[in-house]
């Protein structure tokens, strides 16, 4: 338990944006205040909450403490993209697997180690919501999207909504695409969200207690490229298979 403990620890920091980190050892500890680290850490916090009950709940482990142990690895490490796993967690309730999913795809922090979505991407797309929701509601006024005491320029949400969108429809693509060569809903979209987050294992056919040996060779090279993608982030590669890059 108590090196179970240590990895959730780095795992869980790895997933911070680096430049935090270096702020702090220059002894200036206000960037922890960052907004994308406190919803990053209540989404972990919440998913750890939720797992642990439904584990509890459901008599999988004896006690509280052990379905915490159990619940803050697995859920740190998928979050995170790290791969690690303590436990086969497709036997898990449907309930995890949801929350599972929502991992993989959300991420981490930007500037980390974690891939999917990003935390900051999630946070602007949800105030830009929040913002034309009330400016549909006050019109006239003058509503912008804010971190923290600055606000964010359009031209920023526009491209976290274009990630966003692109993100997605990749993953659904490659979903598709896993579903066509034979698997199952739960193996072919998991799989194509774990390829595209760098999380590892997924669900069902690819579960933490299986692998992707058995996976076709067509979608072992479908996968190979959304972990590239995932990686090297959607937007650096589409600029450059685009036309225009290679013009100037």
């Amino acid at each position: 338990p108590y090196i179970e403990c240590v990895l959730v620890f780095f795992m869980f920091t790895s997933a911070v944006n680096y430049t935090l980190h270096y702020k702090f050892l220059r002894g200036d500890s206000r960037p922890y205040a960052d907004d994308e680290l406190r919803l990053f850490s209540r989404i972990v916090i919440i998913a750890v909450t939720a797992t642990t009950a439904v584990l509890y709940s459901n008599g999988l482990y004896t006690g509280v403490l052990e379905s915490l142990r159990y619940a803050a690895f697995q859920v740190v490490s998928v979050v995170t993209s790290t791969g690690f796993c303590t436990a086969d967690y497709d036997a898990w309730p449907p309930f995890i697997h949801s929350v599972f999913i929502f991992l993989m795809v959300a991420g981490g922090c930007a500037g980390s180690t974690s891939g999917g979505i990003k935390s900051i991407r999630i946070l602007v797309l949800a105030r830009h919501i929040r913002a034309g929701m009330t400016s549909a509601l006050h019109p006239r006024g003058v509503v912008r999207v804010r971190m923290g005491e600055r606000a964010v320029r359009g031209d920023a949400v526009a491209l976290a909504s274009a990630f966003f969108v692109l993100y997605i429809a990749v993953l659904v693509a490659g979903a598709l695409f896993m579903a066509w060569l034979g698997l199952d809903f739960t193996s072919a979209f998991t799989s194509a969200a774990a390829a595209l987050g760098n999380t590892g294992p997924g669900l069902g056919a690819v579960g933490p207690a299986r692998s992707y040996a058995a996976v076709p060779q067509a979608g072992k090279w479908a996968l190979s490229l959304l972990m590239l993608l995932g990686r090297l982030e959607l937007f650096s590669v589409a600029v450059l298979i685009m036309p225009d890059m290679w013009r100037r």
